[in-house]
């Protein structure tokens, strides 16, 4: 999550189906998703939101109010299975781009090739 975040310069999260588990900010580790986020990743489909494009922003965490104008979710899948996301949540003004997209896209294959 560290590598990542430093190379797209926004906050990172790794989480299995239902928590968080890596993150390049500690407040967010072991917290657990919304069944929103969750049905997402379940669904194996990357999802990219901007509040300046005018989509809808998930609630990532239940109970917290959405802080994030940027969103993205990356679903690890392996053997057609999803096993967990990369995600990235931006709070600031400068939103990801499609390269930051395509670095996700590719940790996800790398990590799903690691899991036996």
């Amino acid at each position: 999550a560290n590598a990542i975040s430093v190379s797209i310069d926004h906050d990172v999260l790794i989480s299995d189906m239902e928590n968080i588990l890596s993150s390049s900010k500690k407040k967010y580790i072991n917290k657990q998703l919304s069944e929103e986020v969750q049905e997402l990743i379940y669904n194996k489909d990357i999802v990219v939101k901007k509040q300046d494009e005018g989509s809808k922003m998930l609630t990532f965490f239940p109970n917290t109010e959405n802080e994030f104008c940027c969103q993205l979710i990356v679903p690890i899948v392996k053997d057609g299975d999803a096993l967990g996301s990369i995600i990235i949540l931006a709070t600031e003004n400068k939103c990801f781009d499609e390269s930051s997209v395509k670095i996700c896209k590719t940790f996800a294959k790398y990590l799903s090739n690691q899991i036996s």
